[in-house]
């Protein structure tokens, strides 16, 4: 008589459900959203030293306006991306970050040093909503077709030559407008001499 042996079944760890997973994913989403908030009002409440007030209407002002409004760009990026995997609408989570980004405005109205510009909330506005465009197309950023790797290279490329010709821009002397003047002062140990000459 012929025994078969079976081996034996082995146990099926139940998988989890995905809605589970989802509202796992939804949860770290908006631990990420609470993060960038928290790093935002830190940053942009804190009193600072500041001499020269900027216009509240100023969109762009000077070489200092124009290096603000890029890193305002930078910085609520991230906020934006988190808000798009929280929420997965564009428009709700630009919204949202109008909204932050109009409060810290009102709030820098009061705080010492602090400025508050148009240029500020256009900037915040526009790098929330490229974190949501970035985080809603990242499966086409990451495997574009051939064609749209090819604009993809050229805008790269493109925006490397604008960062290179910004640098030289920014990294040039810049002297004050106000007229130079040299005063006698008496010799202390504590200041140094300078022997070089003024042109």
């Amino acid at each position: 008589m012929a025994v078969s042996a079976r081996p034996p079944a082995r146990a099926r760890i139940p998988a989890s459900p995905p809605h589970s997973r989802r509202s796992d994913r939804r949860r770290w989403a908006w631990a990420a959203v609470w993060a960038n908030a928290a790093a935002i009002l830190s940053l942009s409440l804190a009193p600072v030293r500041h001499d020269e007030p900027v216009p509240l209407t100023c969109l762009i002002c000077g070489w200092e306006g124009a290096s603000d409004f890029i890193l305002n760009l930078g910085f609520y990026l991230p906020l934006g991306v988190a808000l798009w995997c929280a929420l997965r609408r564009p428009g709700r989570a630009v919204a949202l970050a109008l909204l932050l980004s109009a409060a810290v405005e009102l709030a820098q109205l009061v705080i010492p040093g602090r400025d508050s510009t148009l240029g500020d909330l256009v900037a915040n506005t526009l790098g929330a909503a490229a974190g949501v465009a970035l985080a809603r197309h990242a499966a086409a950023w990451a495997a574009p077709s051939p064609r749209a790797a090819g604009w993809m290279s050229l805008g790269a490329a493109l925006a490397a030559l604008g960062v290179i010709a910004l640098t030289g821009v920014a990294a040039a002397p810049a002297f004050p407008r106000a007229p130079l003047r040299a005063e006698w002062a008496a010799r202390t140990e504590s200041l140094a001499r300078y022997h070089g000459r003024v042109l």
